[in-house]
């Protein structure tokens, strides 16, 4: 896959791509404070990470790659954002 920014080989509609602009920042979730807003801010997390095709990360459809180095290191650093939200 190739995309238009040349440095990047993952296509912008993947869920591997990043976006420069993407990061731990670029999602504003409120503070998950028990039993009380789990709903809601489950809800909210949900929306916000499909909206940037990374729900796939935490609900296992997006599998690592096994045999292309390139992907690996793109799901690797993708899963690793997830992870800080």
């Amino acid at each position: 896959m190739s995309s238009s920014s040349g440095s990047n080989p993952i296509d912008p509609t993947s869920p591997l791509y990043l976006h420069p602009s993407d990061g731990t920042t670029s999602i504003n979730i409120e503070k998950l404070q028990g039993a009380s807003n789990y709903r809601p801010w489950r809800r909210s997390l949900e929306i916000a990470l499909a909206s940037k095709r990374k729900l796939g990360f935490v609900t296992g459809g997006v599998k690592r790659d096994e045999n292309d180095k390139v992907k690996q290191e793109c799901w690797d650093t993708c899963n690793n954002m997830i992870f800080y939200y």
